[in-house]
């Protein structure tokens, strides 16, 4: 027994030694693999083979492998092995390699270990001007922030860009560039077509100083805006030659197709690329011409075209390509290649090396020349404003545009005499010269007048404008002026979350105007003919690859099901960065699963985060440029059909000084519009928005307060109307914390709910020593961006430039200024409140309670204003019902209507009627006489926009229609819009239900029945038995039942009302014989006392599939007559009935379950299990 003891236990130190000498020899190989990775990049690094640590760029890592159970992080994806005494660890994760800083283990932040220090070639050469990035939609790759790192690894001074036909990454690059010390050289790659030789080719240029800049400003306008093909001329070549440098690229043009007069010139030159193609044929033949060149007496340059960063970073240009459906010729190196490299390549391509040499030294001395000689930069150190021009009128009354401002601030007093009732004149003056001044000091004057002109425009044309948008709501000359709608002095708004004098030098003031939709168009042509066609332009934008776009777009090029992409893609909605995704991946088991099945793949997504994928335009911001020089002399711009649209976007048109006006169209004015123009129309009533609605109408408050607020601005969405029900909003005040506080950050900290506890009582108020006045407004909870400002004003003595910095600071999580700011406030806190009780710990106490709130404090004066809107919305809706109801219909979308009708039903009393072929129009219409609305014809199916006009056209010309067959007669002619889908559908959805032809039947369905039948006989349509719905439904004997056509009239019109009780008691009572039949108001009044099985019904609006810890389960939305009941189907009874359940959109299902409480979602739903009876309606 002994022996057999010391044998078992030798033989485990054998397996044991054993598998310690395999893990030794692994972190051997695994290390041995990163110094080769080390050195195959050029890393200059030392490595402690004994420690297994490797130091480069200042620090050293240590090695390490995955833990015991393969993995480096734990499932909340915190490190999850042992720990390091040194700087960092660094380890392979998929297939990379990454470093993590020590101290974030709980938190870390992955770095992958790419351009590192210095390279060991670096400072070989000093200039490389052949960037593509990733403005070179779909074909240049990587930020620039990623090319300017390897520069700075390979010792660059000088880095060009050269993207083709565009200067949209520009000062984007600049910014890159001069954040890490590089001077940026400004290229272009210019598409040209020879007509005359019928030849496309591509050349590139350099601008060597302003002059040169604007020659490329040219060239992109011609590019970008009068060409159809998007090129230029041998012609625009030949008068773009000054102060720029030109290289024609023999990958692109033939030698002998080169401008015979350009040959020779001092700045023209021919590209020495050493790119290889992965086809013999294209190689041979680009060989061939690049002998040609060398051959002639133009002079080369040492110059490669990088279209991505790394020689394994080739496969990030073909997925942007196959993205972009971009068709290159392949190449494995066109990438940025450092000094050692491109020298060895050109070499290879001589036979003898002497020659080869002094050909590379004269290509280098070329290229240094180039890049040493483009001096120019994009000025970002001055303003660019347009000055305020008066109309003729204008001008015999005011003496100057300062004088303008002056006397408009009086004549606004004037026309607001509310103002001077309400505030004293000490007030409004010290406000006004404040603001004032601050505005002057800024040399703003002319953005406002400007803002004013446009605004004074739109009123005159009968263009509603909102309350206001942002800061600017809280500029009381603004209101004045009439620019905004919001009375800062009403609300309390602070004149320095807008301006002070510290920011007006460095940004320009941000005024938002909202105007309706359907007018912006209207406003853009006015700005352009007020200030000049050639002087105003939209502003562009760019859409980037995010990870979920980026695994749906990558993932279908790698071969993953579409399925599985629509899976992940659910998952990872809120993911935004690699870290949150791998994060997430250490959660979710599929996840984790996809990243190890497609590795290569999820590299690429990760490195293609950010890149731009598509040009867009912005959606309200405008640009007005001063009249010395045109838009297009001024930066590059691009056409969007008719419409000029800046190339660059609208944080750089700030940062190189130019005036961005921004004009949004809303569709809300739009609604405001439609409902006013009823209101007049119907009653004689012509309301001002913002002079004729007081704010302290009870029955608007009790709406509020019910969560009756469907299509109510801001409003309207579920989460913030359930809060605002609890609220029970009193007052503007109310209203406005409410849209501040019902957000992530607010909500995560509870601070939503305290509002609420310390508004209704149950909750005293604390406030901070000294603080009563600034947060007593709010119930001592914190919830303006304005109160930090006062705070740190008021309690430490901060100035209004200190005040507004420490909110900025906060709100951008600026560590190092917080920091800074930090002691300031608490010894002036302390210095300050001493003798009123405040301690240092009490002053440190306050600040991290402000510091934590900050982060996610909300602006009051953008709340403000739309809470005015919000109000304005719901007084229509409370005293103008029929006409407010007809304007929301109208432009709501289907999944809208059931919610719509279920707040009339409970609060207005306006009878709905279907599809009336003569009372109907595209929209909702409302008849005043009857307080009813009609559905619309947009709502119907199968009629189409042509089919509705053409209809509604016949009825005006001709009259009203008498019959089916009358209105089939009527639209019986070659190209009419009105076929057999419009007619069928319009009678299934009740369209003709009040012709004369109907009136002998007792029972509406049968009537539809007869004219159906009557209109396929007549006019001989063929149906095909298999897929018609009618026909497979006589065959199912569905067609004397009534509920068959109802669920037609509701899947055709989105409008029908069922008799669920009746139908459960007819099929489902059957099967059911205990249970209990319970609508909605029933399950929601449930007192929850007794175990039920109820028997419920419904349209199933959703079927919605979800993951739990045991396995799927669905969850069914159900409208009973426009209110709606939720239905869960656990896993264990789902699995069985899966298919079937999906299949019930669109159906009537009737069910019994057990009645059960949400405590998340706080309401009663129906939770089926093994028991329950499932009975399908369908069509």
């Amino acid at each position: 027994m002994l022996k057999s003891t010391k044998l078992q236990l030798l033989y485990a130190i054998v397996v044991y030694l054993s598998i310690e000498k395999r893990k030794e020899d692994n972190m051997e190989t695994l290390f041995n693999e990163l110094e080769e990775y080390l050195s195959s990049n050029t890393i200059q690094y030392t490595s402690d083979r004994e420690n297994y640590t490797v130091s480069f760029d200042g620090k050293t890592y240590e090695f390490f492998p995955p833990n015991d159970d393969g993995y480096f992080f734990d499932e909340d994806f915190r490190w999850d092995n042992e720990t390091t005494e040194y700087d960092g660890y660094v380890f392979r994760f998929g297939g990379v390699w990454y470093t993590i800083e020590k101290g974030q283990e709980r938190d870390p932040k992955l770095n992958r270990v790419k351009w590192r220090g210095q390279s060991e070639v670096a400072g070989l050469s000093s200039n490389f001007l052949g960037v593509h990035g990733s403005f070179e939609l779909l074909n240049g790759t990587s930020l620039y922030s990623d090319w300017v790192k390897k520069s700075k690894f390979l010792g660059i001074e000088r880095l060009g860009i050269v993207e083709k036909g565009t200067l949209a990454g520009a000062l984007k690059f600049q910014n890159a560039c001069k954040s890490v010390g590089i001077i940026p050289v400004f290229g272009m790659e210019v598409p040209v077509k020879d007509e005359k030789k019928d030849i496309s080719f591509t050349y590139k240029i350099y601008a060597q100083n302003e002059k040169g800049w604007q020659h490329l400003l040219t060239i992109n306008k011609i590019i970008n805006c009068d060409s159809s093909g998007k090129f230029i001329t041998p012609k625009d070549i030949s008068e773009h030659t000054e102060d720029v440098f030109i290289v024609f690229d023999p990958k692109t043009i033939d030698y002998t197709d080169v401008p015979i007069l350009l040959r020779n010139k001092h700045n023209v030159f021919w590209q020495a690329d050493t790119v290889e193609y992965a086809k013999f044929n294209r190689d041979t033949e680009y060989l061939t011409n690049f002998e040609a060149f060398y051959k002639s007496k133009m002079k080369p340059v040492a110059l490669c075209d990088a279209f991505y960063i790394e020689p394994e970073y080739y496969i990030l240009r073909e997925t942007v390509n196959k993205i972009g459906k971009k068709v290159n010729h392949k190449s494995y190196n066109q990438y940025f290649k450092d000094e050692v490299t491109y020298m060895e390549e050109l070499l290879s391509l001589f036979g003898d090396q002497s020659v080869g040499e002094a050909f590379y030294l004269k290509a280098r001395e070329n290229m240094d020349m180039i890049a040493e000689s483009c001096n120019f930069e994009i000025p970002t150190d001055s303003r660019h404003l347009p000055r305020y021009e008066m109309t003729k009128e204008e001008k015999e009354k005011y003496e100057s545009n300062e004088d303008m401002f002056d006397s408009l601030i009086y004549e606004g007093l004037e026309n607001k005499p509310e103002l001077l009732e309400d505030y004293s004149e000490d007030v409004l003056v010290e406000r006004i010269e404040r603001e004032s001044d601050t505005i002057k000091f800024g040399d703003v004057v002319d953005y406002f007048l400007i803002l004013r002109d446009i605004v004074n425009w739109c009123k005159g044309n009968d263009i509603l404008l909102g309350g206001g948008r942002g800061s600017s709501a809280g500029c009381l000359i603004s209101y004045l002026f009439g620019i905004v709608n919001t009375n800062a002095l009403k609300f309390n708004l602070l004149f320095e979350r807008f301006l002070t004098k510290g920011r007006i030098k460095v940004s320009l003031p941000d005024v938002d105007t909202d105007v309706p939709g359907e007018k912006r168009s209207l406003v853009k042509r006015y700005m352009e003919e007020r200030f000049g066609e050639t002087q105003v332009c939209s502003v562009g934008t760019y859409t980037t690859l995010q990870i979920k776009q980026a695994i749906n777009d990558v993932g279908k090029i790698y071969g993953a099901s579409i399925p599985t992409l629509r899976r992940i893609s659910k998952m990872i909605e809120d993911v935004k960065t690699e870290e949150d995704f791998l994060r997430l991946a250490c959660r979710k088991e599929e996840i984790a699963q996809f990243v190890n099945k497609y590795p290569e793949m999820m590299n690429v997504v990760f490195l293609l985060l950010g890149q731009q994928k598509a040009a867009s335009i912005h959606a309200c911001a405008m640009m007005i440029f001063p009249k010395e020089k045109t838009m297009y002399e001024w930066c590059p711009v691009r056409k969007v059909d008719d419409l000029v649209v800046s190339e660059w976007e609208g944080g750089e048109m700030d940062e190189a000084g130019f005036l961005k006006e921004d004009i949004l169209g809303i569709e809300q004015l739009d609604k405001f519009t439609d409902i006013l123009v009823l209101i007049e129309k119907n009653t004689g009533k012509k309301i001002n928005l913002y002079t004729d609605i007081e704010y302290d109408d009870p029955e608007v408050y009790r709406y509020f307060a019910n969560g009756w607020l469907s299509d109510i601005f801001q409003f309207s969405a579920k989460g913030l109307s359930s809060y605002t029900q609890k609220m029970k909003p009193k007052n503007m005040d109310d209203v406005i914390a409410a849209l501040s506080l019902f957000r992530p950050g607010p909500m995560e900290n509870g601070f939503h709910m305290d509002y609420i506890a310390l508004k209704n009582g149950e909750k005293e108020p604390e406030y901070p020593i000294g603080a009563e006045e600034i947060l007593k407004d709010t119930y001592s909870t914190w919830t303006y961006q304005e109160q930090i400002i006062k705070a740190v004003q008021t309690l430490a003595g901060f100035t209004e430039e200190e005040a507004d910095g420490t909110r900025a600071a906060i709100a951008k999580k600026k560590k190092d200024k917080v920091e800074k700011i930090h002691p300031k406030f608490v010894d002036g806190y302390v210095n300050k409140f001493k003798d009123k009780g405040v301690t240092k710990e009490y002053a440190e106490a306050l600040w991290e309670q402000m510091k934590k709130f900050g982060l996610y404090a909300f602006n009051k004066s953008h709340a403000a204003a739309y809470a005015i809107n919000a109000y304005n919305s719901l007084w229509l809706k409370v005293h103008y019902p029929l006409e407010f109801w007809s304007v929301a219909l109208s432009r709501a979308s289907k999944d809208d209507f059931p919610r719509y009708i279920n707040e009339m039903n409970q609060t207005e009393g306006i009878e709905i009627k279907p599809v009336n072929i003569n009372k109907s129009d595209v929209g909702i219409v409302g008849d005043k006489k009857s307080n009813s609305v009609y559905w619309a014809l947009n709502a119907t199916q199968q009629v189409g926009e042509k089919a509705q006009q053409q209809i509604i056209e016949e009825r005006e010309r001709n009259g009203e229609y008498f019959s089916l067959e009358e209105f089939v007669d009527r639209h019986s002619f070659k190209g009419s819009s009105v076929n057999k889908s419009t007619v069928e559908n319009l009678i299934y959805s009740g369209a003709f239900d009040e012709m004369d032809e109907t009136r002998e039947f007792s029972n509406i369905f049968s009537a539809r029945e007869y004219m159906l039948g009557k209109y396929r006989e007549k006019n001989r349509i063929k149906i095909d038995r298999e897929k018609d719905e009618y026909s497979i439904a006589f065959s199912k004997n569905k067609i004397g039942k009534d509920w068959w056509w109802l669920l037609q009239q509701k899947n055709k019109s989105g409008f029908a009302f069922f008799d669920y009780k009746k139908l459960v008691e007819e099929y489902l009572r059957p099967k059911a014989k205990t249970a209990e039949y319970y609508d909605v108001d029933d399950l929601q009044n449930y007192d929850g006392s007794t175990y039920k099985m109820a028997m419920v019904g419904g349209y199933v609006l959703e079927v919605e599939e979800k993951e739990s810890k045991t396995g799927a389960f669905a969850s069914l939305l159900l409208e009973n007559n426009y209110k709606f009941l939720r239905v869960v189907i656990f896993p264990a009874d789902y699995m069985d009935k899966e298919e079937y359940i999906q299949s019930c959109k669109k159906s009537i299902l009737l069910l019994t379950g057990k009645v059960s409480f949400d405590r998340f979602k706080e309401e009663y739903v129906i939770q089926a299990n093994g028991n329950s009876q499932f009975i399908k309606l369908g069509v």
